[in-house]
């Protein structure tokens, strides 16, 4: 199943709005079910200190999350010729830093544009330990007006990044004359161990 952005009517922008839409508790054994974009959304874009040690999980049955601005076989090259004027998130420095874990379940997430200081499909990850695992990011656009601009992970300030099973490929990839530019990872700041297993980057672009 392919989820596209829309399909879900309610905002999310607080802890309560996304509590109410999800279930889960938030621990490893029982993590918080995502099963639309906007839920995304908001533990990328939102819930910063609230994700510390928290589990979050795509549910069964979705294959992807259609973002809106990209074909989900669209080449890094023909997003170049087509950038989108419509914005999926920004980076939002009072609130946007995933602390968590995040399992994919094996989602393609497609069609992201991402403009903003930190750009990434998360935008900047911090806290003690971070895991993100089993997602592909295909077809999408990230430019950082700021620091730094990753497929997976724009910014990184977490004393530990674990990055498990995951793919950046068709992805156009670019910022300012100061922006590192990365796949998986753009930038570090303050991490002392990085973990990256069983990853796979191709087709991408950067400028």
């Amino acid at each position: 199943t392919v989820v596209a952005w829309g399909s879900d009517t309610g905002a999310c922008s607080t802890e309560e709005e996304f509590l109410a839409g999800v279930t889960g508790t938030g621990t490893e054994e029982d993590p918080y079910i995502i099963d639309t974009p906007e839920e995304f959304v908001y533990i990328v874009n939102y819930a910063s200190t609230t994700s510390a040690g928290k589990f979050y999980k795509v549910a069964d049955g979705i294959s992807a999350f259609n973002m809106g601005c990209y074909a989900e076989d669209a080449t890094a090259e023909e997003i170049k010729a087509n950038l989108s004027g419509w914005n999926s998130y920004y980076f939002n420095a009072d609130q946007t830093s995933f602390q968590g874990t995040f399992d994919g379940n094996g989602v393609v997430f497609y069609g992201v544009h991402n403009s903003s200081y930190h750009a990434g499909l998360f935008p900047k990850v911090s806290g003690t330990e971070v895991t993100i695992k089993n997602v592909t990011v295909a077809s999408s656009y990230f430019n950082a007006t700021g620091d730094a601009a990753g497929g997976l992970i724009g910014n990184v300030s977490a004393t530990t990044v674990n990055i498990e099973n995951c793919a950046v490929v068709n992805c156009y990839i670019n910022g300012g004359t100061n922006v590192t530019r990365g796949s998986l990872a753009a930038q570090t700041s303050g991490t002392t161990t990085a973990n990256i297993n069983s990853c796979y980057i191709a087709g991408n672009l950067f400028d």
